[in-house]
């Protein structure tokens, strides 16, 4: 909270709101019995497994998530709460009650994006009768368009890559050359295994789209290609859409 204050940013958690206006001005939000006064409201939802029914029965996550195999296969639990040695091929999860195999960690975790559910969903399909297809992971890429900039990321950001004693490092750059009649800086933030020199994930900010960035990077991560590697990729050049080497 110490460094949230140092940018000016109150966290309030564990409150309820009790009251919402608004005017030309902004908007009034009453909460812990305090008033306070804000430039934007954004009303959010988060994303919760409803798997009560399968409690005791399935291994899961803390919070519910059913954990699956490559094939969508549940594991059941035995009577003493362990998980069986083989999963169920009777009880297969998807989408958002489910775990993804995150592939820049290796290990299964709870995502809830509308591209992993439609993934894990067709897989189900081609594996309901018999283990065909296997589930190849996923990066957690994702863009939104917000306040006028493109936000795309893919695999492990910034902090989470601190976290797990990674490494990432920062570059400022205009998306095209200078001698366009205009341009946008765009701001990359790179992270990577210092050990294996593996990149790990991608975030990408600016005016300009520039949210097929990371899809790129989302494929240098899925084929556990390194930070030379990524250097060394083949990347188009024409000054309508970025520079002669790509940011």
């Amino acid at each position: 909270e110490e460094a949230y204050a140092a940018h000016g940013v109150e966290l309030t958690l564990g409150q309820v709101v009790e009251r919402v206006s608004a005017d030309a001005d902004g908007v009034t939000v009453v909460s812990g019995g305090r008033e306070r006064r804000v430039d934007y409201l954004i009303m959010a939802a988060g994303f919760l497994p409803r798997t009560d029914l399968f409690s005791g029965m399935l291994d899961m996550l803390p919070n519910g998530a059913i954990k699956v195999d490559e094939y969508m296969r549940a594991t059941p639990l035995a009577a003493d709460g362990t998980p069986e040695a083989e999963p169920s091929p009777d009880v297969l999860a998807a989408g958002d009650s489910a775990t993804v195999l995150y592939n820049p960690t290796g290990k299964p975790d709870y995502i809830p994006l509308a591209t992993n559910a439609v993934r894990q969903g067709l897989l189900v399909g081609a594996n309901i009768a018999a283990p065909t297809q296997a589930y190849r992971g996923t990066q957690s890429t994702s863009a939104v368009q917000l306040y006028g900039l493109s936000l795309a990321a893919t695999g492990l950001t910034a902090g989470h890559a601190e976290a797990l004693g990674m490494r990432s490092t920062t570059l400022v750059q205009d998306y095209r050359p200078d001698f366009m009649l205009t341009t946008e800086p765009v701001t990359c933030i790179l992270t990577w295994d210092p050990a294996t020199r593996e990149v790990k994930g991608a975030q990408f900010a600016c005016p300009h789209d520039v949210s097929q960035a990371a899809n790129a990077v989302s494929i240098a991560i899925h084929n556990y290609n390194t930070i030379d590697d990524l250097a060394a990729f083949d990347f188009l050049f024409q000054p309508n859409f970025c520079q002669p080497v790509n940011y």
